[in-house]
Formats: C-alpha cells, sequence, structure tokens
C-alpha cells in the first residue's frame, strides 16, 4: 500500500504503535510524513520528535543510509502535484514481510521464516543512539564508538557542563569562549573563531581583500559562509604591538556596546596566531574623506556635523557611561571608521586603558600614540586621563572643519578647505 499523502484527497496514511504487545488500542509513537518543505518521514512520542529519515536524495532517504537495493523487496518514493508517498514491492511473491512501529517506538522491517515459523527482524529504522533526533543538542555531534557519543563541534564548549557529565546533552553546546582574567577583573566572554574558517572568509588573507597596513599588521576583508562581512585584523609577528596590545583590546572593548564604536565580534589564537574580528566599515577612515580633495566633497558641513556629534557621544560613552571608564590614548582621524551610512564608529584600542573606581588620571613611561593629537602633560610627562582624549578631540575637529591636517610641514603648500568647510567657517 502507499505510505504517504493523497494532496487531492487530503487523505493521510500513517503508522500508530499499539499501546502494547497485547493491547491494540493507539499507543503514543507516530511515523508519518511531514511534507513541509523537502518531504521526510518523523517519528515522533506525543508530540515530541524521536527520529527523522532525511530527505530523499534519488536513492534513499538521507538519513538512513542502510536502506539499499537488496533481494527481498525494491522501494520508491513519488513525489508529484497530486500524491506524496513511499512505497515497496517484494521481488519473491512467496515472502510474507511487513514494516511494523512496535509498542517502545521501533520502526522495524520484519520477514517471516517457515523453518522456524517465526518472524524474523530484517531492518531497523534506528540503528543506534545516535540515530536519535537531537540526541547530543544544538552544536553537539554524536559518535556511537565513543564513550560517551556526545562531544561538541570544534570551537564548541557544553552549555551545561554539570548536566552534560550527568549524560544529558539535550541543551547542546555554545561558542568557546575566550575567558581572561591579566589583571584581576571578571572575566570576559568573546566568541573564538577557527583560523580555518577565518582564512576561508579572506580567502587566505589575499592581497585583493587587503584593506590596509598600520603599524600593528594588516587589515583584510573578509565574508563568512552565511554572507556577513567582516574586518580581520591580522596582528603581525613582527609588529611592535604584541600579545599585550591585543590582550588589552580584547578586553577593552569586548563588553563594550554603542553604535558610534566598532564592535568587536571575535578573535582567534590558532597556531600563534593573533587575530580579530570586527564589524566591516564599508567607507573605511575618516581620513580618507576629510584630506582628499575628491572624497571630501561627500562630506558636506551637515555630514560633518553629524560626524563630529558621533564621535563626541562614542568618547562620551567611553569615558562616563561604560562599566569602566576607558581612556582611548589614540583618537585621531585614522582610527574613526565610517559605515554604510556614513556614521562613524570610533575603532582601534590597543593602546586604551580603563580606569577603575574613582581613578581619574595615571601615568606612564612608555608614552604612545600619535603626535599632534596628544596633550602636552601626556607627550612631556607621560600623564593620561579623559582629558588626554579631549585634546584629541579637540584636535580632530579642528581637521573635520578646516580640513587640514594637524601636523605637516610649515614650508610646504597646504590643502585648500573644502567649500563645506569655508561655508562653516
Amino acid at each position: 500500500m502507499k505510505y504517504g499523502i493523497d494532496l487531492v484527497t487530503g487523505l493521510n496514511r500513517y503508522l500508530t504503535s499499539w499501546k502494547g504487545v497485547d493491547d491494540p488500542s493507539s499507543g503514543n509513537y507516530t511515523n508519518g510524513l511531514d511534507p513541509d518543505g523537502l518531504p521526510q518521514f518523523l517519528l515522533r512520542e506525543d508530540s515530541v520528535l524521536l527520529f527523522r529519515t532525511g530527505h530523499w536524495n534519488g536513492l534513499r532517504f538521507s538519513g538512513m543510509p542502510n536502506l539499499k537495493p537488496n533481494p527481498i523487496y525494491t522501494f520508491e518514493f513519488v513525489f508529484n502535484d497530486e500524491e506524496i508517498y513511499y512505497e515497496y514491492e517484494l521481488i519473491n511473491k512467496s515472502v510474507v514481510s511487513r514494516m511494523v512501529l512496535g509498542p517502545d517506538g521501533a520502526l522495524q522491517r520484519f520477514t517471516w521464516v517457515d523453518r522456524t515459523q517465526g518472524w524474523r527482524l530484517y531492518f531497523n529504522a534506528m540503528m543506534d543512539n545516535c540515530d536519535r533526533y537531537a540526541l547530543c543538542g544544538a552544536h553537539g555531534s554524536c559518535n556511537i564508538n565513543n564513550s560517551p557519543a556526545c562531544g561538541c563541534l570544534r570551537g564548541f564548549v557544553p552549555k551545561y557542563p554539570n548536566d552534560w557529565e550527568a549524560a544529558d546533552w539535550t541543551h547542546g553546546c555554545i561558542r568557546k569562549l575566550l575567558q581572561s582574567n591579566e589583571r584581576g577583573k571578571e572575566d570576559l566572554e568573546l566568541p573564538l573563531f577557527d583560523f580555518d574558517t577565518i582564512s576561508k572568509a579572506t580567502d587566505n588573507f589575499s592581497q585583493q581583500n587587503k584593506l590596509g597596513q598600520g603599524g600593528f599588521g594588516p587589515l583584510y576583508k573578509g565574508i563568512l559562509e552565511k554572507g556577513q562581512e567582516i574586518a580581520v585584523k591580522r596582528l603581525s609577528k613582527k609588529s611592535r604591538q604584541g600579545i599585550d596590545e591585543f590582550k588589552n583590546e580584547v578586553l577593552c572593548i569586548s563588553k563594550l556596546q554603542h553604535r558610534n564604536l566598532v564592535k568587536l565580534l571575535g578573535c582567534c589564537i590558532e597556531r600563534q596566531e593573533r587575530i580579530l574580528i570586527y564589524e566591516f566599515m564599508p567607507n573605511k577612515s575618516l581620513y580618507s574623506f576629510i584630506f582628499d580633495q575628491k572624497q571630501s566633497i561627500f562630506l558636506d558641513w551637515p555630514k560633518r556635523f553629524q560626524t563630529i556629534n558621533g564621535i563626541s557621544r562614542g568618547l562620551l560613552y567611553l569615558h562616563q557611561d561604560s562599566r569602566l571608564r576607558i581612556i582611548h590614548r589614540d583618537l585621531k582621524a585614522g582610527n574613526v571608521l565610517l559605515d554604510y551610512e556614513m556614521n562613524p564608529k570610533i575603532s582601534d584600542f590597543g593602546l586604551a586603558r580603563s580606569f577603575g573606581g574613582d581613578e581619574t588620571e595615571a601615568n606612564t613611561n612608555r608614552v604612545v600614540g600619535t603626535y599632534g593629537y596628544m596633550s602636552p602633560e601626556y607627550a612631556i610627562d607621560g600623564w593620561f586621563s579623559i582629558k588626554s582624549d579631549e585634546f584629541s578631540f579637540g584636535v580632530l575637529v579642528l581637521e573635520i572643519v578646516s580640513g587640514r591636517r594637524n601636523r605637516g610641514s610649515l614650508t610646504g603648500p597646504q590643502p585648500e578647505p573644502s567649500r563645506a568647510c569655508l561655508e562653516a567657517l
């Protein structure tokens, strides 16, 4: 008989288990065709999904590799505008065979053996425990040769370790997180990307995908498998900005959330690589607009005013509204990136420092940053505070308004301010 759905009449032919071996009333298990999308058969206990056959691939159901041509029967799957059904036909008409959904939910095929005058199990839809639907939960994998059979995919860890150790794998796995405590702070969490994923996204860090080169190393554009665009900052092994700056950037920005800060999506620390993955900013940096005669025409006065406002909001968040007070220490035109709508976002927190409690200033023997944007007390004495960033912001505002760099040859020619700048002045 046909085992499936008549799309014209709506007749649905499916199996229902007995309540018990001696009780033919309807049990708790059903196995029937699910017509949504590419059809497949689903085994349920009441409403709980236990097993699925997978879709028909032209030879068999993809989730049933043991369904193969055999000397007992042939099988066929029909899928057209009128019907969707599975059927089988005995090759030897003298053979008696039946498919049964048992009271325990086992979907099996039996053949009759005259010699023993009994039914012999010929085929079991669920070959082992790994065939159980979602046994290991989201991002889990099942290998019947392992003990326990459930494990997490690469880059993932059990969501609830205690339940996992008690053989309850139903909650599955979550992406492995980078955890750090460098300075006695609470643990910070950040998704880890594997190197192969990043390499594939950037076409093996090809020159065509290279966005620029900084003191830390190159920056690349990448596209993840699902189409998400990313910016990949790969620390050079010869870079003066090494592991300390990498850790610092992770610590400072991993939990910052603001529309005027570039979002850090994750990092990669495989194969001695130190890679940071950011949201992609298609219009690159503010530097490429305000100091370029051709590009500057896209920054009329309202847009420049909007840019200044956006930077100030991001800076205010860092200084007052974030969980920790963050001093950027390298605020400049090249570290302000622009998204698709030309909204400014502060980036590059490799030199940033965080303050806690009532701290308002600090001193360092290592003065780092960009001359021209540094406040005098920082450049000369190493003292930095929110005022250091405010000085840098003031210099940046002058550059945005005037269209001129803050440093350059005093005797050489200076670029003419754009019309929008002249109108503003």
